[in-house]
């Protein structure tokens, strides 16, 4: 058998004393509301680390887990799921089922335990300082002894975590603007008593942790901090994309904690960037690039002895490879990329890098519905926080179909692969030049590959279960009944919406899809009606290609309308259009396309924008199906996708996946 060409990211790493078997390490990433009510790991919890742990990393982290029932007021069951004091006994019976399992598989399992969240949902903070997205209002302050009876709580929290069985612990965190860091950083610690002022005063909390925490625990017990090497604002509740006008963490104060860090006996660092009031940095959004944070880590590997090990779109495994053997890093956490697929590590550990289905890094399932309290879930993974139930089971049919999938979008080629991995014979035809559909216009964009990605894993996995994919070809009401199948899944797609203004047939008028594939010449200026997520991606694209840009948005804001943009996701987008200079104007309408450009109606107004190109982006439409029409026919017939419901890719593929699985 060939062995793996990742070396470096397949070596053992130590931290202390505990060896683990590769430098891949699933994130800390929070799996929302607790299905139980308990606040310990449920089944659902289990299933879900288990099949990370199955999927080859050899280090796992669990989400936050909250050691605090008094201060905070935490409500069990609630987003922060878990809490290891509100019924040890529980957490431990629950922990021990879990690590038995994931120990199998040759994992190590690090507890994330926290001290707070700070002014980020407007808990206790150390000085009064402006509460997270409401700067209204202020945080209420920790006393001395509340603070200090926090620390005492991480304490008695690690000490419940190794009876359970985990292999060390992580400190939450000196990272996101959390309460540890609150406390480190000057400009959210403006306290006069031993927990404030100098250095070694702000650092004091997390040396009493780890003070505490090996004088329970053991020397050689291992514990990580999860540290953030610059914080991207410029005050609060002021993103800084550039981080030249930084008002919180630099690097070089990074640095400095990261040698406090080692000193005062921490035996790992795990590093990323960013705060909640940039909350892009802390969730990279596809429109940041991969790596992002390598060359910060860099420096903080080149500062200190212990391993140091860093996150932020670590996608791919050449990307993982050259870093570590750069000398970057000591290892990588993977968080979204596992969610998509927690095969990863052993896809990359057997060369099979292609097979990794990609994380598109859209914040989608993973971020948006959590934080609304929809649970986690992920758009190209239909299967995520399902991993032991029924839902995940592709059972062999009981009788083999031949199943006509009418688009090869994201949400028909879904169907396909679930019908067929079944044993249903199926055919796949698509009416453009190359599979894709809407998934192949949206990828055109340089920050959208990991589109383009996807696409091509769905072709290689429908290759290999033996779906051939008809490209080029128009399919009617005609065409389905001569083939005569058992069964239709008809996966039409979209079309742009035109609205009627005048001069919407002018030569400057293009809708958004011939521009992105270039089937007709962008200008130099642009006008793009519509600032909805379609409107605002093509914008981004344009103006990196050095046009100058002007949206056009009815509403009051931009990104308002459609399915629910991610905040972190919405914020990049605006502090990136500032930097490529994109024109803004929202509550306005586009009445009248001309030889000049764009007239435009404003409050103020009428006034025209002068434009070479005017490109329509103002949504879609579904397309008709044939579902109703093959009823007559006495032929099964799904509708799915947009021709179902103009929705996002997460509501496709699932419903993808729904149709075949069960046909």
């Amino acid at each position: 058998m060939e062995k793996t060409k990742y070396t470096h990211l397949f070596a053992p790493l130590s931290v202390g004393k505990l060896k683990l078997k590769n430098r891949i390490a699933y994130a800390p990433v929070g799996t929302g509301i607790s299905e139980n009510g308990t606040s310990a790991f449920d089944d659902a919890d289990i299933d879900f680390f288990v099949a990370r742990a199955k999927g080859g990393p050899g280090l796992i982290f669990t989400g936050a887990v909250q050691t605090d029932l008094e201060i905070d007021k935490y409500t069990p069951g609630s987003l922060g799921a878990w809490n290891i004091a509100y019924n040890p006994s529980l957490f431990k019976l629950m922990s021990g089922r879990m690590l038995d399992r994931v120990h199998s598989y040759g994992a190590r399992m690090f507890i994330q335990l926290t001290m707070g969240v700070g002014r980020n949902s407007g808990m206790k903070a150390p000085s009064p300082i402006p509460v997270f997205a409401d700067p209204s209002k202020e945080s209420p302050v920790l006393t001395t002894e509340e603070l200090q009876k926090k620390i005492q709580y991480m304490i008695d929290g690690a000490v419940i975590a190794k009876q359970c069985g985990f292999d060390g612990v992580e400190v939450h965190a000196m990272h996101f603007g959390y309460l540890l860091d609150e406390l480190a950083m000057s400009i959210s610690n403006q306290r006069t008593d031993q927990y404030g002022g100098s250095f070694e005063n702000r650092m004091r909390a997390a040396k009493e942790i780890i003070d505490g925490i090996k004088a329970k625990c053991g020397a050689d017990y291992p514990v990580s901090m999860r540290l953030g090497m610059k914080s991207y604002i410029r005050g609060f509740n002021q993103s800084d994309l550039t981080g030249e006008e930084e008002a919180g963490r630099t690097l070089e104060e990074a640095v400095q904690i990261s040698k406090y860090l080692e000193e005062i006996g921490y035996d790992l660092l795990s590093v990323d960037v960013g705060i909640y009031d940039s909350y892009y940095y802390c969730y990279p959004p596809m429109y940041l690039e991969k790596g992002i944070n390598v060359n910060l880590a860099a420096v903080i590997k080149e500062s200190v002895d212990i391993p140091v090990i860093v996150c932020g779109r670590m996608n791919e495994p050449e990307l993982c490879e050259d870093t570590l053997a750069a000398g970057k890093a000591d290892g990588v956490v993977i968080g979204r990329a596992m969610l998509a697929d927690p095969d990863f590590a052993k896809k990359a550990k057997l060369n099979q890098a292609e097979a990794i289905r990609p994380c598109l890094s859209c914040n989608i399932g993973c971020r948006r519905k959590m934080q609304s309290g929809l649970g986690l879930s992920c758009v190209v993974n239909p299967l995520l926080r399902k991993e032991g139930s029924v839902y995940s089971c592709l059972l062999p049919a009981e009788t083999a179909k031949d199943i006509m999938v009418i688009g090869a979008g994201a949400a028909g080629m879904e169907a396909a692969r679930a019908a067929a991995a079944r044993g249903h014979r199926v055919t796949v035809y698509e009416k453009a030049s190359a599979p894709g559909g809407m998934t192949r216009i949206a990828g055109k964009p340089d920050f959208k590959d990991e589109d383009e990605r996807l696409i091509q894993w769905y072709v290689n996995q429908l290759k290999a279960l033996g779906v051939e994919i008809i490209c080029n070809q128009e399919v009617d009401l005609d065409f389905v009944v001569s083939k005569s199948p058992d069964a239709v899944i008809s996966a039409c797609g979209a079309v742009p919406i035109v609205p009627g203004i005048e001069g919407k047939d002018h030569e400057k008028t293009v809708v958004f899809e011939d521009a992105l594939l270039g089937k007709k010449q962008v200008g130099k200026k642009v006008v793009v009606v519509g600032g909805g997520l379609v409107g605002c991606e093509t914008a981004l694209h344009f103006a990196k290609k050095h046009r100058d840009v002007t949206i056009v948005e009815a509403l009051d804001d931009i990104l308002s309308s459609g399915a629910p943009t991610p905040p972190m996701n919405k914020l990049c987008l605006e502090d990136l259009f500032k930097q490529y200079h994109v024109e803004i104007r929202t509550a306005s309408s586009v009445e009248l396309i001309n030889d000049d450009g764009a007239v435009i109606h404003t409050a103020g107004g009428q006034e025209t924008i002068e434009a070479d190109t005017v490109i329509m982006a103002v949504g879609l439409k579904s397309r008709a199906g044939f579902t109703e029409a093959l009823e007559a026919y006495n032929i099964e017939a799904y509708s799915i996708g947009d021709e179902y419901r103009v929705s996002n890719m997460l509501q496709a593929i699932a419903g993808g996946y729904e149709i075949g699985r069960s046909i």
